[in-house]
């Protein structure tokens, strides 16, 4: 629901699940949110409002403490900019917004949800790691581009995008990259250059 009882059930499953693997020998790598914000939290805003930060953090404290004792590989959020471009300032993915501004505030928000788990993990005395899943792809330049005259020199800006760059959500291909314009340079598989 996003506040209020904890659902002791829920936390004595995961228990057993997490026992389960360490009984097998494997480090259990445990994940917090994958997209699966509780529809109470969306019906106030979800991510592009603030309060869900700190009801993040509330979850994350509870799961941890659960959890004091598994040295795990500890994962605060599962793609924050993927649900933020593309569900709330893009409609390829729930909640489906179509709003930039609702996406900005979306990536703000759960960027300072994942900075105050982190913070109630080191207080809980929390073993393992602890991170955040990003999904990051390399950019390739075409080819015969130059390089646009070096790195920026004291006292001058790099050059940024125009107005209205921030603006441009993806809207084809179900939220994945659309089919790119220039091939892969020789060597590289499974990334996707520039377009």
């Amino acid at each position: 629901t996003g506040g209020g009882e904890v659902n002791q059930k829920g936390l004595d499953h995961y228990r057993r699940v997490v026992d389960g693997l360490l009984d097998r020998g494997m480090h259990p790598a445990i994940t917090l949110y994958h997209w699966d914000l509780p529809q109470p939290l969306q019906d106030a805003g979800g991510w592009a409002v603030r309060d869900t930060a700190d009801r993040f953090a509330d979850y994350a404290a509870v799961v941890f403490e659960s959890l004091r004792d598994v040295d795990a590989t500890w994962l605060t959020i599962n793609e924050p900019k993927t649900t933020a471009m593309v569900g709330y300032a893009g409609t390829e993915h729930a909640p489906a917004l179509g709003d930039i501004d609702a996406g900005l505030a979306a990536v703000h928000h759960q960027l300072l949800a994942h900075g105050k788990a982190v913070q109630a993990f080191r207080e809980i005395g929390g073993r393992g790691g602890i991170g955040i899943a990003l999904n990051l792809m390399p950019v390739y330049g075409a080819a015969g581009a130059e390089l646009g005259g070096g790195p920026p020199r004291r006292g001058r800006e790099p050059s940024l995008p125009g107005p209205g760059a921030a603006r441009h959500v993806p809207r084809r291909g179900r939220g994945r990259q659309a089919r790119p314009a220039a091939r892969r340079p020789r060597g590289v598989r499974g990334a996707r250059p520039a377009r």
